[in-house]
């Protein structure tokens, strides 16, 4: 047998080595017997030697492949024929020529051994007859477009050509010619295409039989040189015996097969012919072709086949482990391979059967060495196993590609019960096996990033955070795809809880430095996502693992995210693990958006103690804070041993609730009332509050303040109150001579108490209205304020709850009679915002006490010219109610208190002096003078009617005089001289009972009216 040979020479190291690939082909067994197989080959050349003449002799040369039945044929070949220059072997490899005519190509390879000369039949086996059966045309465009371009000339050429050279009249000879130039000019612009069909001639087998028997006889006839030589005949001949190898028949295909056996049988084996067959072959293998030729055959009638095809067989014995581990050995060793004997064991236990498939390995594994020198070396019976599982176990192979961690897992499943015996043989030679090596043989991949430098592959591969990042931002497409790689290959390997963990974890530190892309982003969770509960267990910083979650959130990918989340949310009681409480505080300190924070809500209810933060964010505070956590807050502030709640505000507990209600701003009204409930105790009212000192009440309100002030206003009802009863009512204290008698008990009210030693007054303040501010006006305090503005100015309380848009109904009056600094901005507030006080169409303050207080304000502002607060009766003259008011105050002053006033007062009250009243002013001279000064020449005039009515009557004359001598310019508004002529009226009717220095007064006004 032949295989291809191989002329490669090994580089190592840059120089080359003296070893050769081995090269597989027969050899002499007289000089290299590594298998001691030449005793074969002696016994073949006995029986070929000692077959019958002129008889057709079949010999089966039976062995498995590539047990060294080619060797064993050469060798006997070699000494029969230079024993014997009249045995001729003639090889023919039906492996060779399986796609040609067997007998065409064994009759051309027996003539060509024997260099017998072809005859014509023989030659017509080689050639083809060809017949035309068709003929077709194809127009061709480019001699159509030749042929049209001169057409075109040729008649633009008669076109200009002058009329007298034309000759009108032709021959009918012309007329012919020129139509047969035109069918010769059309054809041309066609291809003729003939179709032919070939096919080999067809011969019987009879001919093929007579061509064989030509060949045979004339070189086993006998001839004398001289007439070879006469006939120039250069053809083998005179010999004794012709032996035919017809090798590799068991790798040619069923029918062929069948057909090369069959047509030897047929044609030859009756022949008188001293030939010799011998035919090297796997047996087993042959039996198979000739079942599956024939169906019907079983495995009994092929091998009753063999026997009557072959007439001796001779059978190549098994190999042992033993002969092969010398084979491999000497092999090695010839060829300079310098294999550890742990490789060459491990080949010939494989291989025991086969010694070319251990050339075949060893040449394969001289390949494997070019890659890596000093890795191969190192690694080779490591290498050598997996170059064997590749060739004789490939779907574990593939398997181990995908899974490297198979190949050390005993416990892994293995079907095949010599895979089995291998892998089990390899575990005792090679031990564990480190599966980055592993992964390096099975893969061409670290080839791809060999143009990373040594020292960043160590950081990454030794998880040197710092330094890969101090070179992410050159080198990070390159580190990205690296570690990708590590990722992918430690999920091969099956490191998930190790390095996989541990790259990912490089990935998201990188991240909190330069925030990684979405493609590169969406490759990491492609290795990751089917193992993150690994992650979440073993990684190193459970809040990187959060941030990357929300850089996949970004990138519209909530997988993870949703993931962290679904693993932190717990039930009482449920089962949790030990990384549990570092991603809960990670989650909670990462995710404080409103949704995660509604889901985690119930979670943090049960398990907050867990949690060691408190930088909540608003949406967390508002909705990972339930009421129920609030509630389980408040039920934890402390209880003394009378089971009454620890007035203490440095208490862990109160300042963890005193925070909640300071940021949380959708706490429940029954969540509030808890709080009250929790300070009011279990007692009723009396046993609560007897013999208390208002020292002890006071620890309360300091308790319970800072509490009240963080509740938002008109958030509760009944518990105010409840509370503030027990505060505000007279307690009960006993009577220091009968303290078991309740009947000399005394009743002292807290506030009075206080009150009258001016102590605790900001307390008690701060607590009404707290109260009044919570309970919505519901808790009446209208008496504690009361006592309260007896000592202290309450307009800033009171301003600020008028803001907080508090209308003050209950306390309008006490607030409005307040008399204290009636100036400052606030109580003017206050004021304005008591006056306009509605209930439906009604004003609450009544008209008694508004005027009372608009004639102190209207002094007041006169007394202080004011601004302020005439910018506030200003601000009351908008409504009818206070416009009437104020008209009438303002009327009843006197002028000087009148012309002083504001335009806008002033004119007020001028308005009202007109057609349809003006005598209801008739007595009051102050405003008549002020509308002389001030009013328009009508109401002047209606002052000169009133005045002249009056001095027709002789009445008020002092007054009247008064007021005229302040008039100016009197002829502008009485232009007939009413007044005058009146006067004149007056003197004369009056004049006896009339003063002189009054009649004087009167004529000096008239000589002045008239001048």
């Amino acid at each position: 047998m032949r295989d291809r040979k191989y002329s490669f020479q090994i580089k190592i190291r840059g120089n080359n080595m003296q070893n050769k690939f081995i090269i597989d082909q027969e050899i002499n067994l007289n000089d290299v017997d590594y298998l001691k197989t030449k005793v074969y080959a002696d016994n073949l050349t006995k029986i070929i030697k000692n077959t019958e003449p002129n008889k057709v002799f079949t010999i089966g040369l039976f062995g498995n492949w590539g047990t060294g039945k080619s060797s064993i044929v050469k060798t006997s070949q070699e000494q029969i024929e230079k024993e014997n220059e009249k045995i001729k072997f003639v090889t023919y490899d039906a492996w060779q020529y399986v796609n040609d005519s067997f007998r065409r190509m064994f009759l051309r390879k027996l003539r060509e051994e024997l260099k017998y000369e072809e005859t014509d039949l023989m030659k017509k086996f080689y050639m083809n007859e060809s017949m035309d059966v068709d003929n077709k045309y194809q127009l061709s465009a480019t001699r159509l477009s030749w042929i049209l371009v001169v057409l075109f000339l040729f008649l633009l050429f008669i076109a200009l050509m002058p009329s007298e050279y034309i000759e009108y009249k032709f021959p009918i000879y012309s007329f012919v010619t020129l139509l047969g130039l035109l069918v010769t000019i059309v054809s041309g612009a066609f291809h003729q295409l003939k179709i032919t069909v070939s096919k080999p001639h067809l011969f019987a087998p009879e001919q093929f039989e007579e061509c064989f028997k030509e060949i045979v006889t004339n070189s086993l006839s006998k001839s004398s040189k001289v007439l070879k030589w006469v006939k120039g005949d250069k053809s083998i001949q005179n010999l004794e015996k012709l032996v035919i190898v017809i090798d590799n028949i068991d790798r040619c295909s069923n029918d062929i097969a069948y057909g090369l056996l069959t047509d030897i049988k047929t044609f030859f084996s009756s022949e008188p012919y001293s030939i010799v067959f011998v035919i090297p072959v796997d047996d087993e293998a042959l039996k198979k072709h000739i079942i599956n030729h024939n169906k019907e055959l079983c495995h009994q009638e092929s091998e009753e086949f063999l026997r009557k095809f072959f007439n001796v067989t001779l059978r190549i014995k098994p190999y042992n482990e033993t002969d092969l581990f010398a084979f491999a050995e000497q092999i090695a060793q010839q060829s300079n391979l310098n294999l550890k004997p742990e490789t060459i064991n491990i080949a010939s236990k494989e291989y025991a059967k086969n010694p070319r498939r251990i050339i075949q390995l060893f040449n394969n594994l001289l390949v494997e060495k070019n890659y890596d020198i000093d890795f191969s070396e190192k690694n080779e019976t490591l290498i050598c196993c997996v170059l064997i599982i590749r060739e004789e176990y490939p779907d574990y192979y593939n398997a181990l590609i995908n899974c490297p961690k198979i190949f050390n897992d005993q416990k892994h499943n293995i079907g095949d019960e010599k895979l089995k015996r291998f892998i089990r043989i390899v575990q005792k030679s090679v031990g564990k096996v480190d599966l980055n090596v592993l992964n390096k043989i099975l893969t061409n991949t670290h080839n791809h990033f060999i143009n990373i430098p040594i020292d960043i592959k160590d950081a990454i591969n030794t998880f040197d955070y710092e330094k890969v990042l101090d070179v992410w931002g050159n080198e990070n497409d390159v580190i990205s795809h690296y570690v990708i790689d590590r990722l992918s290959n430690a999920i091969k390997n099956g490191l998930i809880t190790t390095d996989l963990v541990a790259y990912f974890d490089l990935f998201t530190k990188i991240n909190t430095r330069f925030q990684l892309n979405a493609a590169l982003s969406k490759r990491i969770d492609e290795n990751v996502l089917p193992y993150l509960s690994s992650i979440m267990a073993k990684t190193q910083s459970h809040d990187n693992l959060c941030l990357y979650s929300l850089l996949r959130e970004a990138h519209n990918d909530s997988t993870i995210k949703n993931a962290l989340i679904e693993e932190v949310v717990r039930t009482e009681n449920q089962e949790k693990g030990e990384y549990w409480g570092k991603l809960f505080n990670a989650v909670l300190n990462n995710f404080k958006d409103e949704k995660s924070s509604k889901i985690l809500s119930s979670t943090f209810d049960i398990y907050h103690n867990h949690f060691k933060g408190n930088d909540f964010s608003e949406k967390q505070i508002e909705y990972l804070l339930s009421d129920i956590y609030v509630q389980d807050r408040i039920a934890e502030l402390p209880r003394d041993d009378s089971d009454e709640i620890v007035l203490d505000v440095e208490t862990k507990e109160y300042k963890k609730v005193e925070w909640i209600f300071q940021n949380k701003t959708n706490i429940s009204e029954y969540t509030y009332s808890s709080f009250f409930a929790k300070v009011i105790g279990r007692t009723n009212d009396e046993t609560r509050m007897k013999n208390k000192t208002k020292e002890d009440i006071v620890e309360i309100l300091n308790f319970v303040n800072p509490i009240f002030s963080l509740i938002p206003d008109r958030k509760l009802k009944k518990q105010p109150e409840t509370l503030y009863s027990l505060i505000a009512n007279p307690r009960r204290m006993s009577h220091p001579s009968y303290p078991t008698y309740s009947n000399h008990d005394s009743q002292i009210s807290f506030v009075d108490e206080c009150l009258d030693n001016n102590e605790y007054i900001t307390e008690i303040v701060d607590f009404v209205f707290n109260i009044y501010r919570i309970s919505n006006n519901v808790t009446n305090v209208k008496e504690e304020i009361s006592k309260i503005l007896k000592v202290k100015n309450l307009d800033s309380e009171f301003v600020e709850l008028i803001n907080k848009g508090f209308t003050l109904h209950p306390i309008l009056d006490i607030v409005f009679d307040y008399e204290d600094n009636i100036g400052n901005p606030d109580r003017l507030l206050l004021l304005i915002h008591c006056f306009l006080q509605q209930r439906g169409n009604s004003f609450l303050i009544d008209e008694t006490r508004a005027i009372s207080r608009l004639d102190t304000l209207l002094t007041y502002a006169q007394e202080t010219n004011s601004k302020d607060v005439y910018s506030l009766l200003e601000k009351l003259i908008t409504y009818q109610r206070y416009k009437d008011l104020l008209q009438s105050l303002i009327i009843e002053k006197d002028s000087a208190f009148i012309n002083n006033l504001p335009s806008s007062l002033l004119n007020l009250a001028i308005d009202s002096f007109d057609r349809e009243n003006f005598k209801d002013y008739s007595n009051n001279f102050e405003f008549m003078s002020v509308i002389i000064k001030h009013g328009s020449k009508d109401q002047k005039h209606y002052v000169v009617q009133n005045l002249i009515e009056k001095l027709d009557n002789n009445i008020d004359i002092g007054n009247i005089l008064n007021l005229i001598e302040t008039m100016e310019n009197v002829s502008s508004f009485d232009e007939s001289g009413l007044l005058t002529s009146h006067l004149g009226n007056f003197k004369k009717q009056y004049s006896e009972i009339t003063e002189k220095d009054v009649l004087d007064r009167i004529n000096k006004l008239i000589k002045r009216i008239k001048a």
